[in-house]
């Protein structure tokens, strides 16, 4: 095999990733009639994998999606571990689950089937690593995000956090945080957001249009277990993020990512690294030397 060539999963078929698996009436493609998981890997073995597929199954039942034998957890981890060995990646690996609708029709679909695609694709890092250098981030305000059943899950229909890492770059930023319909700071273009003042940690409550993070979950327990208090709230304007000691972003992939500014704020990361280093603890079993 060459070195360079990759593969992906299509409905158990390991196929060349050079090779178009969409046809042009694909549900994911015409509607964004579906659903993805971002999961982190090392090794053999996905970290969080029984939450992943929790949050999958979720979001599956309120797009009325089928969930078969076809779908579930402990075949597509056979699956990942087969992409991961045919390809030669031990390392650390983003691992892309997509679960769509297979199905003809326009709006209303005939039958709610499903099909996948699994993709896996080797990291930097093999572990959470926090940055060493802050991000420098600001408030996307152009599109809010509305809240409702569908605003927890991941889905195909990601076009706001598009536009979201588009202004980012436009605008000479590391990310921008994004509001709901109400105008609330809910969460980044692909991040959980996180605050610190006086040593509690603040965080969007879900009922406000955040999606319902992986890690978000992880962090939340990691501080319970350092005695950290945690408060889920509603963060109002930028003067919350200004009053703030510390803000950081979490995703699944990324781990933590401290924020170093905010408009003319600056922040430390002294909370950020402490759940940062328990992170990889817990994880990996890997204590900072």
């Amino acid at each position: 095999m060459n070195n360079s060539e990759r593969h992906i999963i299509v409905d158990g078929e390991i196929i060349s990733d050079t090779q178009p698996v969409v046809f042009h009436n694909n549900r994911s493609f015409c509607y964004g009639d579906g659903l993805f998981e971002t999961m982190h890997g090392f090794g053999t073995e996905i970290q969080f994998l029984d939450s992943h597929f929790n949050r999958l199954y979720n979001g599956m039942t309120a797009l009325k999606l089928e969930i078969s034998e076809t779908i579930s957890k402990e075949k597509v981890k056979r699956e990942i571990v087969r992409l991961l060995n045919r390809d030669k990646l031990f390392g650390g690996v983003r691992v892309k689950l997509t679960v769509y609708r297979n199905s003809e029709g326009y709006y209303t679909p005939k039958v709610n089937k499903t099909g996948y695609i699994v993709e896996c694709t080797a990291l930097g890092n093999d572990y959470y690593e926090l940055n060493q250098k802050g991000l420098c981030i600001d408030i996307f305000n152009e599109i809010p995000k509305s809240t409702g059943a569908l605003a927890s899950f991941k889905t195909c229909n990601s076009l706001l956090n598009v536009i979201c890492g588009i202004y980012s770059k436009e605008h000479g930023f590391d990310d921008c945080l994004i509001l709901n319909n109400k105008g609330s700071i809910i969460e980044s273009s692909n991040s959980n957001v996180f605050l610190v003042k006086k040593d509690v940690i603040y965080t969007p409550s879900l009922d406000q249009g955040c999606v319902d993070g992986i890690m978000r979950s992880q962090v939340i327990d990691l501080a319970k277990v350092l005695q950290l208090q945690v408060k889920e709230i509603v963060i109002a304007n930028e003067n919350t993020l200004l009053e703030s000691d510390e803000i950081f972003l979490t995703n699944a992939i990324s781990g933590l990512r401290w924020v170093m500014a905010f408009r003319q704020r600056r922040y430390f990361n002294k909370i950020s690294k402490l759940l940062s280093d328990k992170l990889n603890a817990e994880t990996f079993n890997r204590n900072k030397s």
